[in-house]
């Protein structure tokens, strides 16, 4: 866990934990190391409920989490399950249910059991599909996310290593059937790896590229660009002009996915287009994976598109995440009310708040639209960022907590916690 950086005092780590040989040995690796720190692990078992019998597996990985001294919670997938693509279905719940426990229990850090032999599943599944070189490179392992980060401690360690380590213990583990499952593109890969040699020089020149590339990144966006809690970016030009090709690719890229809410990357052929219009010096505008890409004097101020953010009713509960950027805090709502871009309010309204509220001069008036905002039918509302209320009969909407934290971040390159 060194190699994460500096832990907070008393660190919490989450685990994903389904009692297979993985995560068991993760677990057991994480409770020595977390004995020395005087912090806490947590397992999470996730059910998916896509067979008989998954919550008396649950059941059980939780009894061995107890069993090693860890509390335990079990995770269920609730709602209709798919009948095709169903690993990558699960895979994007397990993800959301494990990162919304994060959220909810002040959690910074999800650790995965993820090791050496799934590395290479990974890279030989996404190269059958022309995967990048990014994707080549492998999962990394460590990603920011929007509630803290996710580790991966065990890549650099194969799957007979970790057998060997519990074996040697005397610690027993679950065996999940659907490994041995040929319906599964993952199972097929793994069984073909098995039949061949791999070398993994190539891997890990290119996850250093990778990681060099993110750092240039980094480096960049902490002098040269400012992202706006009103959801709005700006970079510098002069600055940008400064950063290699591939640099500027992996700006832009991140750029967007943070503030256009994007869960992955746009396509490298689209970064490229923008990165060429930008180096141009009759460059205006361009739009990319949601956003917008404007020429401001000396700098690009890159906006959501506020004519793609959705309109959401959360009639009965409380309001998390809007256009997958905005969090609020314990927010109902009534009937009738929706959540929705400022945009759709009357121009009239719009003019009045833009003179009213002086501290949004210097937010650009492109950026204000894509703001999330209260309506019914089409009459605004509220607008919880300019405190904005209609009347005092909706101030309780005007005041509700809402703060920009897009699920994902701009820079990939690894944060260390203060102490």
């Amino acid at each position: 866990m060194v190699k994460f950086g500096s832990f907070e005092p008393h660190p919490h780590v989450a685990v994903a934990f389904s009692g297979g040989g993985d995560s068991t040995a993760l677990l057991h690796l994480l409770v020595n190391w977390i004995n020395r720190c005087d912090g806490k692990v947590t397992a999470l078992v996730v059910d998916h409920g896509l067979r008989d019998g998954s919550a008396k597996d649950a059941g059980l990985a939780r009894d061995h989490a107890i069993k090693a001294g860890v509390t335990c919670h079990v995770l269920n997938w609730r709602g209709p399950k798919p009948t095709s693509a169903i690993q990558a279905s699960a895979r994007k719940v397990r993800y959301q249910l494990l990162g919304d426990w994060c959220l909810r229990n002040g959690v910074l850090h999800l650790a995965l059991g993820h090791q050496l032999d799934d590395q290479m599943e990974t890279v030989c599944m996404r190269a059958s599909r022309g995967s990048g070189p990014d994707g080549l490179a492998g999962m990394t392992e460590q990603r920011e996310t929007e509630w803290g980060r996710i580790v991966r401690p065990l890549l650099s360690v194969n799957r007979s290593k970790l057998r060997h380590f519990l074996k040697k213990r005397n610690i027993s583990w679950i065996n999940d059937p659907s490994n041995d499952d040929h319906t599964f593109e993952r199972v097929r890969v793994r069984q073909e790896i098995k039949k061949r040699k791999y070398f993994s020089h190539d891997l890990n020149a290119r996850r250093t590229s990778r990681k060099s590339l993110d750092y240039e990144a980094a480096k960049f966006l902490a002098v040269g660009a400012m992202i706006s809690p009103f959801g709005y970016a700006m970079i510098c030009l002069d600055t940008f002009n400064d950063v290699s090709v591939d640099g500027k690719r992996r700006v832009i890229s991140g750029l967007c996915a943070t503030i256009g809410g994007l869960e992955y990357n746009p396509r490298r052929k689209s970064i490229d287009a923008v990165v060429d219009s930008i180096n141009k010096r009759e460059f205006v505008s361009r739009t990319l994976g949601g956003c917008i890409f404007l020429k401001v004097t000396d700098d690009i101020l890159i906006v959501r598109e506020a004519e793609r953010c959705p309109v959401e009713g959360f009639l009965g509960k409380n309001i998390q995440i809007w256009d997958r950027r905005f969090v609020f805090s314990k927010t109902s709502v009534s009937a009738g009310i929706s959540v929705g871009p400022l945009i759709l309010a009357k121009s009239e309204i719009f003019g009045e708040i833009r003179r009213s509220y002086p501290n949004i001069r210097n937010v650009p008036e492109v950026a204000l639209r894509a703001l999330p905002a209260f309506f019914k039918a089409d009459k605004l509302l509220a607008v919880p960022h300019l405190r904005y209320g209609r009347s005092s009969r909706y101030g309780r909407l005007s005041r509700a907590q809402v703060v920009f934290r897009p699920k994902r971040s701009a820079s990939n390159a690894p944060f260390t916690v203060v102490k």
